[in-house]
């Protein structure tokens, strides 16, 4: 490959092929698992699920969840010489809530007031608003079925919102649930474990029936 440029101050850098840039057939390239991988994460980085509440404490890429509360319209902003579409959304999860300013291609996703979705692939930013959610080039939304499973409540403690619990399931997985639905289980966790049907809405239990 000749006649291209690299974009960018530092890894990973972009190649820029223009119509000068030429192909030719070469030997074959021998790549070990570790260099498959590295390539992979550049195409596809990882960005693992992170509760909304611990996001401002991730430096990379991450997965949020959450209920849509607000949107603004699409708007047009100035980014070097072209203008950009943006759009502000207002995401909640438990009693945390923050905002995401969805860019470029992200912002075509329909949206709706209510809807439970999972954003991929989001940077936290400082901004004039302070702490924000950005997305970038690799930015998914997809709505967040929901979620019906049998589980076992072992555990559960308060949080900083009075009106929110923190749940501990026997998988290990921490839920929330409000602290009216979790009220009629208190006695009965302390009998012992609890089996439970739940609907679950990314981290948080919507409906919770004893087994």
């Amino acid at each position: 490959m000749r006649g291209y440029t690299l974009r960018g101050s530092e890894p990973p850098l972009m190649l820029n092929v223009t119509p000068a840039t030429q192909f030719y057939k070469g030997p074959k390239v021998h790549c070990t698992s570790d260099i498959l991988q590295k390539a992979e994460d550049i195409i596809n980085p990882p960005a693992p699920l992170t509760l909304l509440e611990k996001a401002p404490e991730v430096k990379g890429l991450m997965t949020v969840q959450g209920e849509i509360v607000e949107f603004a319209a699409v708007r047009l902003v100035t980014s070097g010489k072209m203008n950009v579409p943006i759009r502000t959304v207002q995401l909640k999860e438990g009693s945390c809530t923050m905002s995401i300013s969805l860019w470029r291609e992200a912002i075509l996703t329909e949206l709706a007031i209510g809807q439970q979705v999972t954003v991929t692939h989001v940077r936290c930013q400082d901004s004039g608003y302070g702490l924000q959610l950005q997305s970038t080039a690799f930015t998914t939304i997809q709505e967040k079925k929901v979620d019906k499973k049998a589980a076992v409540v072992i555990g559960v403690m308060d949080t900083e919102d009075p009106n929110v619990k923190q749940v501990l399931l026997d998988s290990d997985e921490i839920v929330r649930i409000a602290a009216e639905m979790w009220q009629p289980f208190d006695m009965l966790l302390e009998e012992g474990n609890i089996v439970v049907d739940m609907e679950i809405h990314g981290h948080e239990i919507k409906n919770i029936i004893k087994k």
